[in-house]
């Protein structure tokens, strides 16, 4: 069972559960969302989410460990055992480039969401300070503002978005309170050099403390940090491949088999509606 999204028939999985004793659920989550998405009002999507995963859970999979911690400080209860998973992209699509990329350094921007969070003061910002004679930056995905040099793709899918990693050097992200983000995994597994904001996961898949930021002076030399990397190719991190995150699936799956099940609770009528409110609807 996955996540935020709240979009599984609730009901019919508690019956799924309770028709086998031998079937378990597992249940994997991000956010907290209130933080994420700097909305006070996403407290409620966060508290649905720990009800069900209280009513149905057997283990709980935290993608990071600031995701875990940060559900702690706010007190959300949840089903133990519990343990932390980092996410590894499909290399068939993410995979690195042999060769040289170019004369000029490649950066590379991507947010799915246009939500302020996902740091757009400070590509606002980059947008007016970049050398263009020694770098070309690019953003993919969605972006509320109109960029003035940086070359805005649009939204693009998986293929083309890893097409488009190879042709850069660096990727940067300034995503603040990003849990796990998809988009830095995916650039490194491109063979990216990455600079990310010091802040949310990102501080667990930079494994360069020299090419995290907290303001516009720290982003600036650690593009330059980054730059030198690239040039000389000696970035190498140690995130983990996709088939050493199913292993690790496996090997957690095991551990709640080992364990007796735990009995299933109903939902209340209350929040079932709030979950199909806060989706549509349910589900298939």
């Amino acid at each position: 069972m996955n996540g935020h999204n709240l979009n599984t028939n609730v009901s019919r999985l508690r019956t799924w559960k309770a028709s086998d004793s031998r079937r378990r659920i597992v249940h994997r989550v991000d956010g907290p969302v209130k933080l994420v998405r700097g909305q006070r009002k996403q407290w409620k999507r966060d508290a649905l989410v720990f009800s069900t995963n209280r009513a149905l859970a057997d283990g709980t999979v935290f993608q990071s460990s600031w995701s875990w911690t940060r559900t702690d400080e706010l007190r959300y209860r949840y089903v133990h055992p519990a343990t932390q998973i980092l996410n590894a992209p499909n290399s068939g699509i993410f995979h690195p480039k042999s060769g040289r990329r170019g004369a000029k350094l490649g950066i590379l921007i991507s947010s799915w969401s246009s939500n302020p969070k996902k740091g757009f003061s400070t590509y606002e910002f980059l947008d007016t300070v970049l050398d263009s004679t020694r770098f070309r930056a690019t953003f993919v995905g969605r972006s509320p503002l109109q960029f003035k040099n940086i070359l805005n793709r649009g939204p693009l899918l998986p293929a083309d978005l890893a097409d488009e990693a190879r042709r850069n050097s660096i990727f940067l992200t300034a995503s603040e309170d990003d849990p796990c983000s998809n988009a830095l995994i995916e650039a490194i597994h491109c063979g990216l050099v990455p600079v990310a904001l010091n802040s949310g996961g990102n501080t667990e898949i930079v494994s360069d403390s020299g090419l995290l930021f907290t303001d516009h002076s720290e982003l600036m030399a650690a593009l330059e940090y980054a730059a030198e990397l690239s040039r000389e190719r000696s970035y190498r991190h140690n995130l983990p491949n996709l088939p050493e995150v199913g292993q690790q699936y496996l090997a957690f799956f095991d551990q709640v088999l080992r364990r007796p099940a735990r009995p299933s609770s109903w939902l209340s009528k209350v929040e079932l509606h709030a979950i199909a409110t806060l989706n549509g609807a349910f589900g298939s």
